[in-house]
């Protein structure tokens, strides 16, 4: 049977419970991260795929015209469609299998789970019990941020191809303006 609580092992508990709490709200926040990356590259890959749907279908006729007052024109233009059509579906790319693939991340396995109920872990004095659940909380809260930390890197890489597609449609309404 376990023995009563002492001072020190009661001031021990209250830390363990703080930090408990704490590295709750640590966990929450990094996987409210990654729902808010999931959110961000669902519009980026959207807009990119709008923006390459677009491009491919106005941007066709296009390519069948002849600048005859500028011939080099025609080369420019076909230049920044396919270029910006390559950008575009990168960037859709980036943002589905670099984000919204589903991440892997160290959580509770059916073992872990199930663990919980065994009876070394039901006869367990509860500062320790707390001790144990705040390392698992942590290892998941670590995990988290690095599945995190990977989908902002691909979400950067997506808004900059993203940006760059754009870039490449602007080259094409400047080349258009100025051939015709």
């Amino acid at each position: 049977m376990p023995s009563e609580p002492t001072v020190e092992t009661f001031g021990k508990d209250e830390s363990v419970v703080q930090c408990l709490a704490i590295m709750g709200e640590i966990a929450e926040e990094q996987r409210g991260r990654n729902r808010h990356l999931d959110t961000k590259a669902g519009s980026i890959a959207g807009f990119a795929g709008t923006a390459l749907t677009l491009n491919l279908t106005l941007g066709r006729p296009l390519l069948q015209q002849r600048f005859s007052s500028s011939p080099l024109a025609h080369g420019v233009i076909r230049d920044a469609f396919i270029v910006s059509a390559v950008l575009f579906a990168a960037s859709v790319l980036a943002a589905v299998v670099g984000v919204l693939r589903p991440s892997g991340t160290d959580d509770l396995d059916e073992t872990a789970i199930d663990g919980y109920a065994d009876r070394p872990k039901v006869i367990t004095p509860p500062p320790e019990l707390r001790e144990t659940w705040l390392q698992t909380v942590k290892e998941m809260a670590l995990s988290d941020r690095k599945a995190g930390d990977a989908k902002a890197k691909w979400s950067n890489i997506g808004v900059v191809l993203l940006a760059l597609g754009i870039v490449g449609l602007l080259v094409q309404a400047v080349t258009l303006g100025i051939a015709s």
